[in-house]
């Protein structure tokens, strides 16, 4: 079970270390665990902007070619990387 207090901290779903929440993406694992993302096979992946107008990339970490989705795993849990609001990627629990 996830972890809120009341000083708008909350516990990371993945590892549960303590983080910012964010009310907009409730289930964003904490930037140690998103480190972790890997495809189902379990070879690494890092997502990023394509552009500065949008769109959502990944690359694999030990050759640089391309990943081709959203979804990856973390610590064998289920997740999605989606666009920031503002920028930049968040990675959540599905």
């Amino acid at each position: 079970m996830r972890m809120i207090n009341t000083d708008n901290r909350t516990g990371c779903p993945i590892c549960g270390q303590m983080m910012k929440m964010n009310p907009r993406y409730p289930q964003a694992v904490c930037p140690n665990c998103a480190k972790k993302a890997a495809d189902p096979a379990g070879r690494p992946v890092i997502f990023f902007n394509e552009s500065l107008s949008g769109g959502i990339g990944g690359q694999y970490l030990d050759d640089g070619s391309l990943y081709v989705g959203q979804d990856c795993y973390i610590n064998g849990i289920h997740c999605r990387a989606s666009e920031a609001h503002m920028g930049g990627v968040v990675i959540e629990t599905c």
